[in-house]
């Protein structure tokens, strides 16, 4: 609901509990300075991941000597780090707030980038530096995306769910070609090495803009943007609130807690 000029009206089709996201500073201006920088930092990430994955592979057989069975091992690394990721994602909001949780995994994720432009060497030497940065990568990709999900879906209002995520992937998905393409004109051209490093530069650049979002002074604010659960009809007392400095699993907790004390 919108107003209280509806009540009377749904009154007849409400459910309790009952949870609603309403429309969050009217205009949405204060939920679209959190989630553009998100979707910006986003796409241009894409575009130069993009690069860096096109000649990876090329870039660890011709110029690292790495083997085949080397190579699996690397990318397993970094699957086990997406599983870990996963698993930490909500104790870190919980230490940091999920604003700054997105911006340091996110910070992780590209600087791990640096380990392939930097390895050289044995493969006995290049193999453990990248494998360690794959998975300390795919660990910081995993607390990124479940805490991003998460607070898009608490500050986005219901019905506009499905076009911020459509847009998301529009504009995070249209730069992996266009990316992919000038990382295999580059590795032809100046080499494997310089392509790797131009993406490098490029992840880092952009998972470093999220600095200046307000993702990450956000998490400082208390109460920045609430988001309701309404009382019970005839109920006055207050409900709990969500902040960006917490997290939907906590959010949903205190919620629920509240209405089971008030139906006692």
């Amino acid at each position: 609901m919108n107003g209280a000029a509806q009540l009377e009206a749904a009154a007849d089709q409400l459910e309790f509990p009952l949870i609603v996201k309403p429309n969050v500073g009217g205009s949405g201006a204060l939920v679209r300075r959190l989630i553009r920088p998100l979707v910006l930092a986003s796409g241009l990430y894409n575009f130069f991941a993009a690069m860096f994955v096109a000649v990876y592979t090329l870039f660890m057989v011709r110029d690292l000597g790495l083997d085949p069975a080397t190579i699996g091992g690397i990318i397993a690394c970094g699957g086990l780090g997406g599983v870990l990721g996963g698993l930490a994602a909500e104790p870190l909001a919980e230490r940091v707030g999920a604003g700054r949780a997105i911006v340091l995994s996110a910070m992780l994720l590209g600087l791990m980038h640096l380990a392939a432009p930097l390895a050289a060497g044995p493969p006995a030497l290049a193999a453990p530096l990248l494998a360690g940065a794959g998975l300390l990568a795919q660990l910081g990709l995993g607390v990124m995306v479940v805490n991003r999900t998460g607070l898009v879906q608490q500050l986005v209002p219901a019905y506009a769910l499905g076009r911020v995520a459509a847009s998301q992937q529009v504009i995070g998905l249209a730069a992996v070609p266009v990316g992919a393409a000038f990382g295999g004109l580059i590795g032809e051209g100046p080499g494997l090495r310089v392509a790797v490093a131009i993406g490098v530069l490029g992840t880092v650049a952009a998972t470093a803009s999220l600095l200046r979002s307000p993702l990450w002074t956000a998490s400082n604010l208390a109460e920045w943007l609430p988001v309701r659960e309404p009382p019970l009809l005839g109920s006055s007392e207050g409900v709990p609130r969500f902040s960006v400095g917490s997290t939907p699993a906590n959010t949903l907790a205190r919620a629920s807690s509240a209405a089971a004390s008030r139906t006692t």
